[in-house]
């Protein structure tokens, strides 16, 4: 029986590395996939396959067109940063390019879990994010780099997609009544309306860094509020130094989980959903209209305002994203290099190819928020100021235009007609990485408010 029991085990052990080589496309043959593991729905097909229907050639088409090698790219999809974490950092799967989100890429980089991208692939990434350095045109440098601290020369990352977190909600009035709009603005304004609330009827991320970051607001707003002048001036050194003791470790960590865990624990009996993709579907359903709402990020925001399910892009204006007044996070997402990858080159043409103005257009296009590609960005807010390229876009009210403009851009200050939108990000801070100790005990917070 023990004999063949071995058997049995050699064999069972030979089906599981023959089926794993399988999966991840073949042992021996490592240099012709490029394995991708990303966000949800923040990468048409097209870009990696090709859609030669619509003259877009895809990342395979294009590496052979480079290299004269096949590439085939095996996509799979994350839906937090935690669970890429523990699939990159514990598990140590072999993945090509991830795409963490900023304090990710600065945790990952610190543990050594990063390899580093070739200088001249550096050089090429880091240029088609400057653009145009004197800052022409309608929209001038971004200053994104400025805001990417945990990485400022581009060594372990290539920004793919930023933008901000908000509350969005669903507006079922007239677009053209001015006064109702702002009204309806004004009573999502800030993050006190996921708090303090009577109803069964919020979405959170289920993210704890992002639950926490929010908390914090909600626990510090008549500081900010103070230190702001009453949300009219955010400049004040003040506020900026109790914005920056939000985002960073600072000082009495521990004390700032326990105040966001008793804060998170009295919403919890309010909270419909802790989500990470499918709060925008059901908003888009029957919750919207209901009056479910709650902490988006501007993606989730930017892609069902913009639905491109028909074909054509059709404009929801049932929906509104505002950043609230006290303030907020700017997301950055970016490509990386994980320290198992098994194909290292193909993840740098691929990074080299995703900065093209054209493909990251495209991408802009599909995942709703806003590229890191300097002349992308350019091109993009001027195929929406087009009536003849863009028709849809022209035909809605001016109440979901300067809204919309207000997302997609936000280091912009938006106009138009009786809607002023002021750029958000002298109010918003970039996550950092908290360090070991308080990641552990933010983690254990989650573990146990999720669980009870």
């Amino acid at each position: 029986m023990k004999a063949l029991k071995k058997i049995f085990l050699s064999l069972l052990s030979f089906v599981l590395l023959f089926t794993s080589c399988f999966f991840f496309t073949g042992c021996g043959n490592r240099d012709e996939v490029l394995r991708l593991y990303v966000p949800g729905e923040y990468i048409p097909d097209e870009v990696l396959y090709g859609d030669e229907e619509n003259g877009i050639e895809g990342f395979e088409n294009w590496y052979k067109r480079m290299t004269g090698k096949n590439i085939t790219v095996k996509k799979k999809e994350f839906d937090t940063n935690e669970t890429m974490y523990t699939m990159v950092a514990v598990k140590r799967q072999d993945f090509d390019v991830i795409c963490p989100s900023d304090y990710m890429v600065e945790r990952l980089k610190n543990e050594g879990l990063l390899q580093k991208i070739s200088s001249d692939i550096a050089v090429d990434i880091k240029a088609s994010v400057l653009g145009d350095d004197e800052g022409t045109g309608i929209y001038p440098n971004q200053g994104l780099l400025d805001l990417i601290e945990y990485d400022p020369n581009l060594q372990y990352s290539a920004p793919y997609m930023w933008g901000t977190m908000g509350i969005m909600y669903y507006f079922g009035g007239d677009q053209e009544n001015s006064d109702a709009v702002k009204q309806a603005d004004t009573a999502k304004s800030s993050w006190n309306t996921l708090f303090d609330v009577t109803e069964q009827k919020i979405y959170m991320k289920d993210s704890e860094r992002d639950c926490y970051t929010i908390a914090l607001f909600h626990h510090y707003y008549d500081k900010l509020k103070e230190y702001s002048e009453d949300f009219t001036n955010f400049d004040t050194p003040e506020y900026q130094a109790l914005l920056d003791e939000i985002f960073t470790t600072g000082t009495d960590i521990s004390s700032k989980i326990d105040s966001a865990k008793n804060i998170l624990q009295n919403q919890k009996k309010y909270v419909y959903d802790y989500e990470t993709d499918e709060g925008k579907d059901d908003l888009l359903t029957s919750k919207g209209e209901q009056g479910y709402y709650g902490m988006f990020w501007s993606c989730d925001a930017g892609y069902i305002m913009a639905d491109w399910s028909t074909g054509d892009v059709v404009y929801n204006e049932n929906f509104r994203y505002i950043v609230p007044e006290e303030g907020s996070n700017v997301w950055i997402d970016s490509f990386c290099i994980p320290k198992y990858a098994g194909n290292k080159s193909a993840a740098e043409m691929f990074m080299l190819y995703m900065s093209d103005p054209d493909v990251a257009f495209s991408c802009m296009d599909y995942a709703g928020c806003t590229s890191a590609n300097y002349q992308t960005t350019l091109d993009y807010y001027d195929y929406l100021m087009d009536p003849e390229e863009n028709e849809a876009f022209s035909q809605t009210s001016q109440a979901f235009q300067a809204m919309y403009l207000s997302l997609m851009f936000p280091n912009l200050d938006i106009t138009l007609g009786d809607y002023t939108f002021n750029s958000p990000l002298n109010k918003c801070g970039v996550m950092r990485d908290l360090g070991p100790k308080a990641s552990d005990e933010l983690l254990i917070m989650w573990s146990i408010l999720r669980r009870y």
